[in-house]
């Protein structure tokens, strides 16, 4: 019986184990630190260059998988992998994201750098080409804030004539690290090319046949060998990382495919440790290869130093990876480098299990990225620079499970060696070996039962009952202005999108980025925007139309706003449509702005009040929306208020993006999961809290004096977590992204 426990810790569809493993319930914390040239131009006339590490910054990282299809005969799964970040300020010791950092400039430098390496005939036209488009001043560095080196990305403009630079500009597009906004403009950073975009295909084996099998990564991108290397260094091993075997010792090491190192990693063997009373071993990673497949063109003369390994061949970047501040690494490039102080404890990597069921109790994923800095005699900025490896970043992924997780587990392991000891007077712990893991895997299971509740909770239903269709679809580009009807529209993360509208990223502020609304300024709903391509155009009763092109919006100056007092980092859209605003709706020449939020994905944490709800969670908080990125409301709930208070109420009185007829009214305060059409699926987040905004006729524009809608809401829609906002309608978040139409059916969970 204790046998199997064990051999049933697989990845079965449909398990406590098999949810947490597709969507880790909890974020892991992600820290980033810069280091900043602190002498730039003494390093490019020769001097020894000297850094400062500028961090941490602290993210949330959420990670997910989705899963794309299983195999039985071959016991496998296969997903894409995606991990989304989240800034959290209030863990950052005080920094904003906002300080000035120097580095060396990675397109201009490790263009060219990489250039007289391997392509040494087109140097020439790289190095015209680069300074046309780059234009340095001074050094080949760049100085810009951190938030923009690190996700937001540093502006790179390609409209120019030149033959050279539109050379460059043609290869941007294929860097994992560089955005395109539009045709001609680009971003590039560090990390914002794997924010909430899949980090590759994988396939890996469920272990429901073989336990000893689980988590083995059988695929990466649909082949068997990573395409980055050649020969042996080109084999794929290990597991996902995720998830390992049960039953290892010490002697045994753990290996995990990394895909974006683009090869499998491997843990050895280090110390005991102790993780809240519980007995676990300490495995390290082990750096620096001597396999010459690793090496630049496989080449030995070209290996990198001790404790470092190449990474161009998998990410297309000059990077050279290693362990933070070169912890044992070649001695040389401490030397060569002044401001680094490697320390162990801050600086190593490890994963502390315990062996039995090689549970992780506590994760330390910590690598450096470097760049190789060269002379290049043609570009006089780096004719006469110091050839370093150049510390650019390092990263840390930190998971720790609570006291509150591993107390029951070390509880588990005293229970069974007191009770089998006692009945079978077994005295050997290698006898107790399968028991004890049994019981730790129990322990474990019992410790993160509100974990494991919760991913059930979020398990997308296999069944489902109609309950009605789509009547009205409506985007609202500025946020608390005037709505745009559409027949279709695609579901994204941060919300509705139709083309180039997309719901709630614009939004008028005061000077000082605090948002205004309706409720203050009714007059607002008479703003209407309407899109064609890139241009949009808004109208107002008695202005003449203007018009903002929002590809180029991007070329204007980032600022802050405020939404319930989250910070959002927005762009100002600029003065001549600050100047319309302010006269229609102040009739002022000032006072108010627009505000463009142009990212594809969430950066606010959820709203304290709404941390109440288990659902709620930051990767549903939308572009500038209060709460969520998707609201649903049913005609009949809206009709219902329309009796009581006498008066016929339009659904968009009430904001939604998404209007349903068919259901009871109110039906939809229980629905847990929502899917329309054939393809998009939606959680029920929590329910819609109203505000006075109702009160404004949406086609009058005119406030209700007795504020008749929010009054006699209140008399019989109070809900306990809601407060003193009564409820109407749902605020949704998208589990499957797809399109959806008018007309489309509506179905819920079966019960």
């Amino acid at each position: 019986m204790i046998s199997s426990k064990i051999m049933s810790l697989n990845l079965s569809p449909n398990t406590p184990k098999r949810f947490m493993w597709e969507k880790t319930p909890f974020p892991v914390t992600f820290k980033a630190y810069l280091f900043n040239i602190t002498n730039p131009l003494e390093f490019v006339a020769g001097g020894k260059p000297n850094v400062q590490e500028i961090g941490p910054y602290v993210f949330d990282e959420w990670k997910s998988k989705i899963i794309l299809s299983e195999d039985n005969d071959e016991d496998s799964v296969t997903f894409e992998m995606m991990n989304t970040f989240f800034f959290r300020p209030d863990l950052s010791q005080g920094l904003t994201g906002d300080e000035m950092v120097t580095i060396p400039h990675l397109l201009l430098m490790g263009g060219l750098i990489s250039t007289q390496r391997d392509k040494p005939a087109l140097l020439d036209i790289v190095f015209e080409g680069s300074k046309q488009l780059f234009k340095p001043e001074g050094t080949p560095f760049v100085t810009a804030k951190a938030m923009d080196l690190l996700f937001n990305g540093v502006e790179v403009d390609c409209d120019i004539e030149e033959t050279a630079a539109g050379i460059i500009c043609s290869m941007l597009g294929t860097n994992k690290g560089i955005q395109q906004i539009n045709e001609t403009y680009f971003a590039f950073s560090l990390l914002g090319g794997k924010n909430a975009t899949s980090l590759g295909k994988l396939k890996i084996n469920r272990g429901i046949k073989n336990v000893f099998d689980i988590g083995k990564v059988m695929s990466y991108d649909d082949s068997n060998s990573s395409k980055a290397f050649s020969g042996i260094c080109s084999e794929i091993g290990g597991t996902d990382g995720s998830v390992f075997a049960p039953f290892h010792s010490k002697k045994d090491s753990y290996f995990s495919f990394s895909p974006g190192l683009c090869r499998t990693m491997e843990f050895k063997y280090e110390a005991d440790s102790v993780v809240n009373g519980i007995p676990t071993s300490v495995y390290s990673t082990v750096f620096g290869d001597e396999k010459h497949c690793f090496c630049r063109q496989n080449d030995p003369a070209k290996c990198p130093p001790k404790g470092t390994f190449y990474n161009y061949a998998c990410v297309g970047s000059p990077f050279i990876i290693s362990k933070p501040h070169f912890l044992d690494a070649d001695k040389s490039l401490k030397k060569n480098i002044g401001g680094l102080n490697p320390n162990k404890e801050h600086h190593d990597s490890h994963l502390k299990f315990e062996l039995q069921t090689s549970t992780t109790l506590s994760i330390r994923n910590r690598n450096q990225f470097s760049m190789q800095i060269e002379r290049i005699e043609k570009f006089d900025l780096m004719a006469n620079i110091t050839p370093v490896i150049m510390p650019i970043f390092w990263v840390e992924d930190a998971v720790d499970l609570p006291p509150q997780a591993t107390n029951p587990i070390k509880s588990g392991i005293y229970l069974f060696y007191y009770k089998m000891s006692k009945i079978l007077d077994i005295q050997s712990e290698e006898a107790l070996f399968i028991g004890a893991g049994a019981l730790i895997s129990a322990g474990y299971a019992c410790a993160l039962i509100n974990f494991v509740r919760r991913a059930f909770s979020n398990r997308i239903p296999k069944r489902w009952r109609k309950v009605g269709e789509v009547s009205d679809l409506i985007c609202y580009p500025i946020k608390s202005c005037r709505w745009v009807r559409v027949d279709s529209f695609d579901c994204t993360q941060i919300g509705i999108e139709k083309n180039s509208m997309r719901d709630r990223v614009f939004m008028v502020v005061r000077p000082n980025g605090n948002f205004v609304t309706a409720v203050a300024y009714p007059t607002l709903f008479e703003v209407l925007p309407t899109f064609k391509d890139d241009i949009m155009t808004l109208s107002a009763p008695n202005m003449e139309d203007i018009e903002i092109d929002v590809s180029k919006l991007y070329e204007n100056p980032s600022t802050k706003a405020v939404v319930w007092t989250q910070t959002v980092d927005v762009i100002d859209v600029g003065d001549e449509v600050a100047k319309w605003l302010s006269r229609f709706i102040l009739k002022e020449d000032f006072g108010l702005r627009l505000v463009y939020y142009s990212k594809t994905y969430p950066t606010r944490s959820v709203r304290e009040k709404n941390t109440v709800f288990e659902t709620a969670i930051a990767a549903d908080t939308g572009a500038l929306h209060n709460t969520t990125s998707y609201m649903l409301i049913n005609e009949a709930s809206v009709a219902d208020l329309g009796l009581k208070i006498d008066k016929t109420l339009l659904p968009v009185q009430f904001r939604p993006n998404i209007v349903v007829k068919g259901p009871n009214a109110f039906d939809e305060d229980s629905w847990k999961w929502i899917k329309i059409g054939d393809h998009t699926i939606f959680r029920n987040v929590k329910p819609c809290g109203r505000c006075p905004l109702i009160n404004v006729d949406p086609e009058t524009a005119q406030k209700d004096p007795e504020q008749t809608p929010l009054k006699t809401l209140k008399k019989y829609r109070l809900f306990p977590k809601t407060g003193e906002s009564p409820v109407m309608g749902i605020h949704l978040g998208v589990r499957k992204y797809g399109p959806l139409k008018l007309g489309d059916s509506v179905y819920v969970e079966a019960d």
